[in-house]
């Protein structure tokens, strides 16, 4: 219930007394416990894990049970999840074009820990298993695979001067998305930009 709390926030919660009286004994408690949670199926549809009278003392959950709050917290319905069903496809469509942690993190406002966890798994594990034919590839040796010579970013420099946009240069040297512009602006490569330019890059 907290962390629906603080996912949801306090208007999407609703209080409401079932029944007032300062007279009702400790026995009686424990039967109407049991009633209203049949009444509103608070046991299969809610935030109760037992049948009610019986407190919380010494319980357990069943393997049921376990699958079905696995069930409920999946993907974007877990509290800790920073990201939606959605955009978990995307990211795996990402990753298959061989986009580093660091690139999708920048798109999607994550720290690259989170997506490297994405990347191999450890996240979305429910999800995980809707997706085929996926096997990861750590994201620092896609930066050794992608990594430029000085003479492709000669001719990067050259393409940026005769008016080529960022997607010419990333389409032409098969970069992924973003990587035309930190080139461009002297984000990575900088000792290139340096060679080249004759000066310190400004990034």
């Amino acid at each position: 219930m907290q962390a629906d709390f603080d996912k949801y926030g306090e208007d999407a919660i609703e209080y409401r007394i079932l029944k007032f009286g300062m007279d009702i004994e400790e026995e009686e408690l424990e039967e109407l416990e049991k009633y209203y949670i049949e009444k509103l199926d608070a046991y299969n549809s809610g935030y109760n894990k037992t049948l009610g009278g019986v407190g919380m003392w010494g319980y357990k959950q069943s393997p049921q049970q376990r699958e079905r709050m696995s069930v409920m917290l999946a993907g974007e319905n877990n509290p800790k999840s920073k990201i939606t069903n959605e955009e978990f496809y995307e990211i795996v469509d990402l990753l298959r074009k061989g986009y580093t942690n660091d690139e999708i993190a920048d798109l999607y406002g994550l720290h690259s820990r989170y997506v490297s966890l994405i990347r191999h798994k450890k996240r979305f594990k429910r999800l995980w298993k809707t997706v085929e034919d996926y096997e990861p590839v750590k994201s620092n040796k896609l930066l050794q695979i992608r990594k430029l010579d000085y003479e492709s970013y000669v001719e990067i420099m050259k393409m940026i001067e005769s008016g080529c946009t960022n997607v010419d240069i990333q389409d032409r040297f098969e970069l992924s998305s973003g990587s035309g512009s930190r080139i461009r602006n002297g984000h990575i490569y900088k000792d290139f930009y340096e060679k080249y330019h004759g000066r310190k890059s400004p990034n």
